[in-house]
């Protein structure tokens, strides 16, 4: 239990991510990039299959838009990323810091999500996070995954005063998004039907948010 406490996040991004390149558009043109993006998946997705209970891509993908409603519902309403309630507030609170709210008697910061249009899994790395000199102590498993997910949504985000007018010649219009999220999750490995339960309280959380585009 101590070890996956203290191990329990990569607290880097392990995935190699190119936002300048075709990779950030989640439809790589070139035969290598197809080819390092393919590989990376199955690789990874093998091992989180065999390890963890229900794993799907689906249920990543709606993993990954919980957590961006949770964010964008909680700072709407002024609240606060770790003020929402439940599982969606531990997934999303890495996020808080990059977003914005307004505070009372002023201008405020309006952000709503509008609409979720789709979410896709890109790529994913698996790794062993417990160095050698503590696995000569303790026979553990214990792993983490990364997954990046490209999630596209409209949002509302616009400043307005006191009296509900909208600042700086903004627009009350929802606008396309794109957040590139790298999923989180420590796990035991495990082998298909001999899969290991935990480590407790272990749940897909939001690691890092990179390049979002709009």
């Amino acid at each position: 239990m101590q070890l996956a406490t203290l191990y329990s996040t990569a607290k880097k991004v392990l995935i190699e991510f190119k936002p300048l390149g075709s990779y950030a558009t989640g439809r790589p043109q070139t035969l290598n990039e197809k080819l390092d993006l393919f590989f990376a998946r199955l690789d990874a997705g093998r091992i989180c299959y065999q390890s963890l209970a229900k794993f799907s891509f689906k249920l990543l993908k709606k993993e990954a838009c919980i957590a961006v409603n949770a964010v964008n519902e909680a700072l709407a309403s002024c609240t606060g990323a770790t003020q929402a309630s439940g599982r969606k507030g531990r997934a999303a609170a890495p996020l808080e810091a990059s977003r914005g709210s307004g505070s009372g008697g002023g201008p405020e910061v309006v952000w709503q999500l509008v609409n979720t249009l789709s979410a896709e899994v890109l790529t994913g790395h698996v790794a062993r996070l417990v160095p050698a000199e503590v696995l000569k102590q303790a026979s553990t498993k214990l792993h983490i995954c990364q997954w990046l997910v490209r999630v596209e949504s409209e949002q509302l985000f616009y400043i307005q005063d006191a009296a509900n007018k909208t600042l700086l010649a903004g627009s009350r219009q929802p606008v396309t998004c794109v957040d590139f999220l790298v999923m989180e999750r420590p796990f035991y490995k495990g082998w298909g039907v001999f899969r290991r339960p935990g480590p407790r309280g272990a749940a897909w959380r939001i690691a890092a948010r990179l390049t979002p585009q709009v």
